[in-house]
């Protein structure tokens, strides 16, 4: 038996006991003098579930434990004579039985953009373990010697490595191609059919003031789509928390907008494209003076177009100009605007 599938092992010293056999269903004691000691893996597991869910220590067996009548029938599998008779070598077999069972349940570590790290120094000799046939118990298992500690060590099959990338980092087409090798790669893309379900399991309203935000983020990404390409698309949870207009209001300031300034490097002729005249505006013709200077574009500068961002924070109305007519707009009717729907009222 491989020792990561059983919590023993032939020939190990518990405590003055060896372990003589072991299968899924029994291990066998040689006590000292000699006498074989059968045990039940399903009386040590029932014994483990009564400790656990009475939120008692495994040394609490070596005091003695008066087991009622209430407790034996909800734990037939408990034999009360046994581990009261053998109370000092009990808890040793329980322990090694919980640090089997962690063993067993998956363990999960996750790499935030994870190729933006130097992968030799993120897992140095790691980077062969980690594969699944160099795991402990698998057929080509391999380990390596910890430099300060010199304890052999190895990767466990429960362990799972997840790497999280940005596909907009363009860093991601540089990967390591040892990492490449390693890993298993599954896109991620925004999910708004999602966003209306995750808020009613948060007990928010679906939508807001009428705003469907499934359908404002599928807007959005399908013209940043137009324009860049999917990779730069907005994902989904910046909407799952917005409680208000307000909390709106502040998702498409300080986080939609942004990222659209980084991605169009300030071109807001371009922003306006995704989000319409309700929030990108031609600022006001003003004379610029530009120096005294010969430039052979300089007539082209001269007309040039500035925009600037109609921002709803701190006001309920800002005038925009609507096919040459001047309205007062609400952030909500710059959102209809986005979305290419009649001005609500």
């Amino acid at each position: 038996m491989c020792k990561d599938t059983l919590p023993f092992y032939v020939g190990e010293d518990i405590n003055g006991y060896i372990v003589e056999s072991v299968t899924r269903e029994l291990v066998t004691l040689k006590k000292k003098n000699g006498t074989l000691l059968p045990i039940s893996m399903r009386m040590l597991r029932g014994l483990y579930k009564y400790l656990q869910e009475n939120e008692l220590s495994t040394d609490k067996v070596k005091e003695k434990i008066n087991f009622t009548d209430e407790v034996k029938s909800a734990y037939p599998e408990i034999e009360p004579y046994l581990i009261n008779g053998y109370n000092t070598i009990i808890p040793n077999l329980l322990k090694r039985l919980n640090n089997t069972t962690s063993r067993n349940i998956p363990k999960v570590l996750i790499i935030d953009e994870i190729n933006r790290g130097n992968v030799s120094q993120i897992f140095g000799e790691l980077i062969t373990l980690i594969e699944k046939d160099k795991r402990k118990g698998n057929a080509e298992e391999l380990t390596v010697t910890l430099p300060y500690s010199k304890k052999e060590f190895g990767v466990p099959n429960n362990l799972y490595i997840i790497g999280t990338m940005n596909t907009a980092d363009r860093s991601v087409e540089a990967l390591d191609s040892a990492l490449r090798r390693r890993f298993v790669f599954e896109e991620m893309k925004p999910q708004p059919e999602k966003i209306a379900e995750i808020r009613k399991q948060k007990e928010i309203d679906a939508q807001i003031d009428n705003i469907n935000l499934g359908e404002l983020l599928t807007t959005i990404n399908n013209r940043i789509e137009k324009l860049l390409d999917r990779d730069h698309a907005i994902g989904h949870s910046y909407f799952l928390d917005c409680k208000d207009i307000e909390e709106l209001k502040d998702t498409f300031y300080k986080n939609i907008i942004p990222l659209l300034q980084e991605y169009f490097y300030g071109d807001y002729a371009k922003i306006g494209l995704i989000l319409g005249v309700g929030f990108i505006k031609s600022k006001e013709a003003k004379d610029i003076l530009f120096a005294e200077f010969y430039h052979e574009s300089r007539e082209l500068y001269d007309e040039k177009r500035l925009y600037e961002i109609v921002d709803y924070r701190g006001s309920t109305k800002q005038k925009i100009h609507l096919k040459g007519i001047e309205k007062e707009l609400s952030f909500a009717q710059a959102i209809d605007l986005l979305l290419n729907r009649s001005i609500s009222e």
